[in-house]
């Protein structure tokens, strides 16, 4: 293996595991006490951009749902809303 074999290589594995961090990340995104809806929104939307950029795109629906997982319990009763009518996520 040349030089230019190995960078590729070493490349193309960073790249999966920057994914792999990032995918990881998305899905485990939770609302922490005290913060507002504002910021958790945005920093998922952050992690979701990066991801679509790098060819990972997920659907509206997708992201509404990993949205709504990442929710306190103080949110069952929106959830428990939009179950009735899952059209509008």
């Amino acid at each position: 293996m040349d030089a230019s074999e190995a960078l590729k290589e070493i490349h193309t594995k960073f790249r999966l595991l920057h994914i792999l961090r990032m995918m990881k990340d998305f899905f485990n995104v939770i609302m922490k006490p005290n913060e507002s809806m504002k910021s958790y929104l945005g920093g998922l939307m952050i992690i979701h951009w990066k991801l679509s950029s790098g060819g990972y795109a997920f659907t509206d629906r997708e992201v509404a749902l990993i949205m709504l997982i990442g929710l306190p319990k103080s949110y069952e009763d929106l959830i428990v809303n939009l179950e009735k009518d899952e059209t509008n996520i």
